[in-house]
Parts: C-alpha cells; structure tokens; sequence
C-alpha cells in the first residue's frame, strides 16, 4: 500500500505539472525544433522561483536584524512617543474645541505645535511622514484657500493616539537606520547579507546560464537554390544580443523584450520577476555560456551539419570578435555589417559566414522612421547573399511611408534590396537575391504580396522557411502563425 500511495502521488504530481506546462506554454505539444522554447520557458520558472526564495530569504534575514536593533530602542522609542503624545494632548485640548465650533486657530498655538513637532521628529533627521505643518500651511488665514486644510492637517494631527505615534516614531527610526551610518552592527549585519545574496545569486546564475542563455528565435535550415550549383545548405539564426560582458552601462535593448515576455507568460507581471531575469541575462555566467553557445552553433553548421552558409542577426562586438577569431583560425570567411551607432541601443550586426571565398562584400542600409540598420551582403559569383534584419518601430503603420509597397514594409525591404543587387551593370548577366533572416513579419504574408506585385525586372520570387512558428513570442499565442525567420530567393 505504502508503494502505491506514492506512485499515486507521483503519478498526480506530474499530471499537475505537465497541466500546468500546457496552460502556460499555450501549446499541447511543440515541433522538435521548438523544443529550445519548451526548456527555455521551464528553466525561466525555475530559475524564477528559486531566485524569489533567496530574495524572500534575504528580506526575512535583514527584517529580523532590524527588528532586534529597534527593539534595543524600545523604551527609548516609547519616551518620544510618549513626549509627543503629551504636546498633541495640551496642545488639542485648546485647538479641538475651536475646529468643532468653527473658530479661528490661535497662531501663537499653532507655532507651539509645530515647535513641539519639528524638535521631537528632528531626532532621525528630515522624514518622509512628517507631521509638521508647512510654512505655507501654517501662514493661512481665515476665509482663504488653503485655510480648511490647515483645519483638517491640525485635526488629524491631535486626534492622534498614543499608539499611532508610537508605531510612526518607530518606522522614522526604520527608515533611519535602513539609510545606513547610524547603527555600525546592523550596517555589518545588511553587508554581510548583502554578500551572502550576491554569491547565492551567483551560483543561480551559473545553475540556469546554458538554458538563460538561448535565443527566442530558432534556427531555420532550408535547402536554398543558388546560381548553377543546384541547391545549397543554409541556415539562418537570430541569435539574441544579449548585454556586453562587463560593461559599465549594460544595454539591454535586445534582451528586455523577451524577459518582460517570460515573466508575463508565467504569470510573474511584478518587477521583482523582470529585474531577476535582467540579472541574470547581464551575469558573467549567461554572457559567456550564449558566447559559446554561438561559436558552437556556427562551428557545428560548418563541420558537422554539412551548412555551406550561415546567416546571424543581433550580433554584439563580443559574439562579433570571438566569431571573428575562429574564423580566421579555421580558414573561413566572415563578413559582418556596420553596428547600430547609438551607444545605448544594439550593436544589431548582421553577418554572413561561409568556408567559400566572397568575390563580393558590401552591405545595404535600410531605415523604418528614425530607425537605421545595416544588413551585411556578399557576392558568391551571379548570386548575392544577404543576411537582413528588419527594424521593428513604434509608429502605427497608416504612418509609415509604404507607397508602392503594398502596405508591406518587408515588401519595401525586398523591393530595396532587389534594386541595390539585383540589377547588373551589363545588360547580359543574369543575378540572383537570396535575403535570409529576421523579417519582423508574417513571411507568408510577404510572399503572397511579393509574387503578385514582383520587384521590377524580377521574374521570380520564391520563399524558403519552416511551417511553424520561429520566435517564443508567436509561439506562444493560441493560434497557428507565419513564422517570420525565413529566406527569399528572388531572380
């Protein structure tokens, strides 16, 4: 029975469990290359879960050192309290009647209170909960504006009780002693608490780093066409630009969207749960672990998956220089696109890598209202090959300037990128596109509108992507979509 009992528990544990995956995840099941979304969003609620247990830890730590010191100042705390208590009551006895009969409030008895106040509340310094009354305040008149709140200010004032005083002047000496420099133990105490959650922390991050570390774009693999040599093996990845490793000011244009999106999809909307998440993302620990886990992936398409060309977007100087240096260890080509000039956004490179020789490189700079990016480009014989990401902006749509693009701004990239390679300075020579990468948009939607409306002089225009969903963010949602990572060949 006792066997039983637990296989029992077990057993309805895991069904719990696994419901629980299926409402939060949004899907039954997952295709084999959406597996990464699966585990990325199970370690995400882990990683959470634990991480709040050490903050609550840490708070519960820091509340009982506090509580300890406060109560050293018990009778100390309960003297002012009751020195307070004793002015408001004198004090009241004269100013309570006259506010029930409408009076006039003598001055000369509103400056003893105020003097009582400020001595007794001076103690800890200035306060967030004051209850002196403000010059302005205390220089209303009769009949004037600001005279009923000086009225209604004195009558909350000395109808206070004793308790109620007591517990205010215990939160001013918190607050106090939370600044830090008045109370050497406790500040030792808060320090080495602070030292303890910094190292548990670390060892959180370290534990979570390889899942932390993904994309929320998967890698598309297509078999392309390209010039005279039949088709081709490619493979696309926006691979998530995560902050520079150690950087003073952080960026975390590119990483914030999908914490604030993990958090909302676990049900964690606190800021707790995103600040967590950003931590972490900006840890040694992630950084390095998504480093390698990009040079793996690059390394690996080139060696062992038999890729002859890889596309990147979201490129950072830190992912850039260790592919840089691989590359020009193992004999391939590498060609990366200018990087994003604002300092306190994405570097956003695109790059193309290839064990082929470029007999071209060059790249084409787009714009979306104020956003500007550059997407790397390379000739390999009649066929250029560009590596694009498209910018993503704020502005409603009806806004933007998509004359001639059918309404599509992917369409207008395509159209860009057509005309700036797509045409031959010699009349005879036949070139093609091919366009891979992040489109920021339904690709099956651009498609439709691509093969009815073709770029001029394109004869054809085909598209090459997987049937599901290629970012978290679309996975997620209850419907089917278009995924949006995909390549274009246009001839």
């Amino acid at each position: 029975m006792g066997d039983f009992l637990k296989t029992s528990v077990k057993y309805y544990t895991l069904k719990a469990k696994t419901k629980s995956e299926d409402s939060v995840f949004g899907k039954k099941r997952a295709e084999p290359m959406q597996e990464p979304f699966l585990r990325l969003l199970a370690a995400a609620r882990s990683f959470l879960d634990e991480g709040q247990l050490l903050l609550r830890e840490a708070r519960q730590r820091e509340e009982e050192a506090i509580v300890a010191v406060i109560s050293e100042q018990d009778a100390e705390l309960k003297g002012r309290a009751k020195d307070m208590f004793g002015i408001i009551e004198e004090v009241g006895a004269v100013l309570l009647p006259l506010i029930r009969e409408s009076k006039p409030l003598p001055k000369e008895t509103l400056t003893t209170l105020n003097a009582g106040l400020r001595s007794i509340e001076s103690h800890y310094g200035a306060c967030s909960k004051s209850d002196v009354l403000p010059d302005p305040l205390l220089k209303a008149e009769p009949g004037s504006k600001m005279y009923p709140s000086l009225v209604k200010k004195v009558e909350a004032v000395c109808g206070r009780s004793f308790g109620e005083l007591e517990s205010r002047e215990i939160e001013r000496c918190r607050a106090h002693i939370l600044q830090g420099g008045s109370h050497k133990v406790f500040d030792a105490q808060r320090a080495e608490f602070a030292a303890a959650l910094s190292s548990h922390k670390r060892v959180l991050f370290d534990k979570y780093a390889q899942e932390l570390s993904q994309s929320d774009h998967i890698q598309v693999h297509q078999q392309v066409p390209l010039g005279r040599d039949g088709s081709i093996s490619m493979v696309t990845w926006n691979v998530l630009e995560f902050p520079g490793l150690r950087a003073q000011d952080p960026v975390f244009d590119g990483v914030r969207p999908v914490c604030d999106m993990l958090a909302k999809y676990l049900g964690r909307k606190d800021a707790e749960s995103t600040s967590l998440l950003l931590e972490a993302v900006s840890s040694d620990a992630v950084i390095n672990c998504h480093i390698e886990r990009v040079k793996a992936f690059v390394h690996d398409s080139m060696t062992e998956h038999g890729i002859d060309i890889v596309l990147l977007q979201e490129i950072g100087a830190g992912v850039k220089e260790c592919i840089s240096d691989m590359c020009k260890r193992s004999g391939w080509k590498v060609h990366f696109s200018t990087k994003n000039d604002d300092a306190k956004k994405c570097d956003a490179m695109t790059a193309i890598v290839t064990k082929r020789a470029f007999d071209e490189v060059s790249e084409i700079e787009v714009q979306r209202n104020n956003k500007i990016r550059h997407f790397a480009a390379a000739r390999f014989s009649s066929t250029w090959v560009v590596s694009c990401h498209l910018p993503l902006t704020t502005v409603p749509k009806e806004k933007e300037d998509l004359s001639a693009s059918f309404g599509s701004y992917s369409m207008k990239v395509l159209q860009q990128i057509w005309r700036r390679f797509g045409h031959s300075q010699s009349a005879g020579d036949k070139l093609e596109v091919v366009i891979g990468g992040d489109w920021n948009a339904p690709i099956r939607n651009t498609i439709k509108i691509a093969t009815a409306h073709p770029p001029e002089a394109c004869e054809s225009i085909s598209l090459y992507a997987p049937e599901c969903e290629t970012t978290l963010n679309d996975f997620l949602l209850d419907e089917p979509i278009s995924p949006i990572d995909g390549f274009f060949v246009l001839r």
